[in-house]
């Protein structure tokens, strides 16, 4: 009895462990938040890879068009050395559909959104809706597509900073909010405590990241401690 208990517990460790993550994004992923969370969800699981992709969007990681930015990217996976390049260099977007299919995930975590708002609004939170709804599209294949895949889904929301505004950020929610509709688990970062400073705070600061002072980055660890602390709550890890 006392060695089938044994059987039983280890079995269940390694069911709770042995699973593969896919975890992509944006610029956010490529400074800090990809390597915070790597570090963070490398303990639950076997097999991790992070994707970062500065600039990008869902369309970017979506059809055969190959998109290509500056801005940076960061790229990690068990076993591996992490892998950055220099942001001035142009490097395209790998496809979602490649890495899928590559990998096979039991679970995809996407940080995506902060690269359509400008698309669906402006500041004072007026909708363009032929590109809300285009966007919205884009955000629904990429859930699809991960559901095809057999992959449990999580989507990480964008934070708040100076450069932007509350009512922007109020139609990028709801965008998201509309395309997961149930398929996909959604982290709303919490917009006061995730807000990224400005020039008024550093010269360094663009209001958009937070990777210019040693106070912004340790925010960046905590937004990934408390992303860990969703994914084990809804039992995704």
């Amino acid at each position: 009895m006392k060695f089938a208990a044994v059987i039983i517990l280890l079995l269940s460790c390694m069911s709770s462990f042995a699973q593969s993550v896919l975890v992509i994004g944006d610029s956010h992923m490529t400074s800090p938040l990809g390597l915070y969370l790597y570090e963070d969800l490398k303990p639950y699981t076997s097999e991790l890879v992070v994707k970062g992709n500065a600039s990008s969007a869902p369309f970017s990681w979506l059809g055969d068009k190959i998109y290509s930015y500056t801005g940076g990217t960061f790229s990690a996976s068990t076993n591996k050395e992490t892998q950055s390049t220099y942001w001035k260099l142009k490097k395209p977007v790998p496809k979602l559909k490649d890495l899928l299919t590559e990998q096979r995930p039991d679970l995809v975590v996407v940080e995506l959104g902060a690269n359509d708002v400008r698309a669906i609004t402006d500041l004072d939170g007026n909708i363009d809706q032929y590109n809300f709804k285009k966007r919205l599209v884009y955000a629904r294949e990429m859930v699809e597509l991960i559901n095809i895949y057999g992959a449990r889904c999580a989507w990480v929301g964008p934070p708040n900073g100076a450069s932007k505004s509350e009512a922007s950020q109020k139609v990028i929610y709801k965008l998201l909010k509309e395309a997961l509709e149930g398929e996909c688990e959604f982290f709303e970062t919490d917009q006061r405590k995730y807000f990224a400073e400005g020039k008024s705070h550093s010269k360094h600061c663009d209001g958009y990241h937070f990777s210019c002072t040693k106070t912004q980055k340790a925010k960046v660890k905590e937004w990934s401690k408390e992303i860990l602390h969703f994914l084990k709550s809804k039992k995704l890890l």
